[in-house]
């Protein structure tokens, strides 16, 4: 009988103290959602045992199946010895952190070199996804279109001018943490004096070369996951596609975005742009295993000559929460098989449009 245990590190480590206490707060319930959510379709096939990781000082999301069990954290040892045990007790551990500071290459390394296997890309893979930056410059150096960038230089003037070279200040810009997740510090920039007001602002109190500016790609952001089972081994690249959905995202009064959720799935064309990028971006990238997300942004061209990727996720994103409800399969059980390099057949998913939000929530949407 296949045991997983299961870390989101925000309900994990509420107790240890928080690495990054305003971005924890602010996916703490999508991120416990989103494991639960995770936790429950391990739990719904009888040969699996489940357990998830998680602080006393944690509410629970509403719905945890009873199959699920809790695995208590004892906080007089450290998260490291924590990982480095469950690693050894267990058949796979699913790791679902922020990239922030390097924290989840950090985790998942903490497993492999325990010896365990991870439900998710290898700690390799996830710090070249996990930078933004480096990870659009690896994709622009493929060919793979990502939008025009670069990292916040110290020099208030030579951030200008670094715009207006490469004629990205308008319509506007997007700037960012290299390592974030969640919509954590993302904004929006229109104009040169809120350029030097944000870069003034963080100035004050971060290391510029940690953020990212890139332009703004005016579209439909959109997003999609994919299942990997290749072998860094043999080279072997190969994965599946999940139906790709539209983002929705809200902006709030200073041009930050928070993502609150998507609706899944696109429609025909939009779905063949979307799948078509993908895998320009996932065949240039090393093989993979587990769960990745893709964002992107069909553009407003109707030939989507100008649909860009915008970044990967390489773990579980809260798209899962959408489309394990269209699915025929059950994905966790199916990524199980993907991360021990089983065959697999195609995914297939119902017919049927969902909608879903960052509270674990999904339901059916009716045509109209």
């Amino acid at each position: 009988m296949p045991k997983i245990i299961l870390w989101e590190e925000c309900n994990a480590v509420a107790a240890n103290g928080d690495p990054t206490p305003s971005l924890a707060n602010k996916i703490r319930t999508e991120g416990g959602a989103l494991i639960c959510a995770v936790a429950n379709d391990f739990a719904a096939v009888a040969r699996f045992t489940v357990e998830l990781a998680w602080s006393a000082q944690s509410e629970l999301p509403l719905g945890l199946c009873e199959r699920v069990r809790l695995r208590a954290i004892n906080l007089r040892d450290s998260i490291d010895d924590f990982l480095s045990q469950a690693a050894k007790d267990c058949d796979a551990v699913g790791i679902l952190a922020p990239e922030t500071d390097g924290l989840l290459e950090h985790r998942s390394r903490i497993i492999e070199e325990a010896g365990g296997r991870l439900l998710g890309p290898d700690s390799a893979w996830v710090r070249l996804a996990a930078d933004k930056h480096q990870l659009c410059e690896f994709l622009r150096a493929a060919d793979v279109p990502v939008p025009i960038g670069g990292i916040v230089p110290k020099s208030e003037e030579q951030f200008l001018e670094q715009l207006y070279q490469s004629q990205a200040v308008w319509p506007a810009i997007v700037v960012k943490p290299r390592a974030g997740a969640g919509g954590w510090g993302v904004r929006i920039l229109t104009g040169e004096r809120e350029m030097r007001d944000w870069h003034r602002e963080t100035a004050t109190g971060k290391m510029l070369d940690a953020w990212r500016w890139e332009r703004y790609v005016p579209g439909m952001p959109a997003s999609i996951a994919a299942i990997g089972m290749g072998s860094s081994a043999t080279g072997q690249k190969h994965y599946q596609l999940c139906p790709p959905g539209e983002q929705m995202l809200i902006y709030g009064s200073r041009k930050d975005i928070s993502y609150v959720g998507g609706r899944i799935p696109l429609g025909d064309e939009l779905a063949r742009r979307m799948c078509e990028l993908a895998r320009r971006a996932l065949d240039c990238l090393p093989p993979f295993r587990g769960y990745v997300g893709l964002d992107l942004v069909l553009a407003n061209s109707a030939a989507g000559f100008e649909d860009v990727v915008i970044e990967i996720n390489p773990r579980w994103t809260t798209s899962y929460v959408g489309l394990r409800k269209l699915a025929r399969t059950n994905l966790a059980e199916y990524q199980y098989a993907a991360v021990r390099g089983q065959p697999l057949p195609p995914l297939e998913f119902n017919p049927g449009k969902i909608e879903f939000d960052t509270n674990g929530n999904a339901r059916i949407m009716n045509d109209r």
